[in-house]
């Protein structure tokens, strides 16, 4: 298996080259945060496009101002931390969230729910899932019966907001990045 900020700059890539949108459904304590540390290493390497990244999600901003405020706490410095952190522009309201499905430039939007059963990435998936130029790229354990394991089942067609919405956008997983 490939480390995993390896195959997120290839699904990041080759999303880009699709001029599509990269979605990443995430945990929001310590998941999201991960991601935003991979990708602020992708970047500051050259590894990956000057790509929009948004951090989606209120409870994921709000552990990620926590981590800053403990850094101590954590293997980075502070300095470091601040960096990793930055790496995200963070949408803060609902009507933000909405802005960012508007919008067909290519991005990266981290937001939960992890195993997409709630929360602002089911919008989200609702406006990109349905475009093959798009990326849904699960970091994490995807239980069964959820919308996660469903897609990366390989289903088609997910029941979300009191609608059928066909996948058509890459599904992919980063096996290496699950705690379980």
């Amino acid at each position: 298996t490939q480390p995993p900020e390896e195959s997120l700059a290839r699904i990041i890539h080759n999303t880009y080259e699709k001029k599509g949108t990269v979605l990443i459904p995430a945990f929001a304590v310590g998941r999201a945060q991960m991601i935003l540390y991979y990708l602020y290493q992708l970047k500051k390497q050259k590894k990956i496009p000057s790509i929009p990244i948004y951090l989606d999600s209120p409870m994921s901003i709000d552990a990620t101002n926590i981590m800053q405020d403990f850094s101590e706490e954590i293997r980075l410095s502070a300095e470091m931390c601040k960096k990793v952190c930055a790496v995200a522009h963070y949408v803060h309201t609902r009507e933000e969230s909405k802005k960012l499905d508007e919008s067909n430039d290519p991005k990266i939007i981290i937001s939960a729910s992890g195993m997409a059963t709630g929360g602002r990435i089911l919008h989200h998936i609702k406006t990109f899932g349905p475009y093959p130029e798009n990326t849904i790229l699960f970091a994490g354990y995807q239980a069964i019966g959820t919308r996660g394991a469903d897609m990366l089942a390989g289903k088609k067609l997910i029941k979300l907001l009191g609608l059928v919405v066909p996948i058509e956008a890459q599904v992919d997983f980063l096996p290496n990045l699950s705690a379980h």
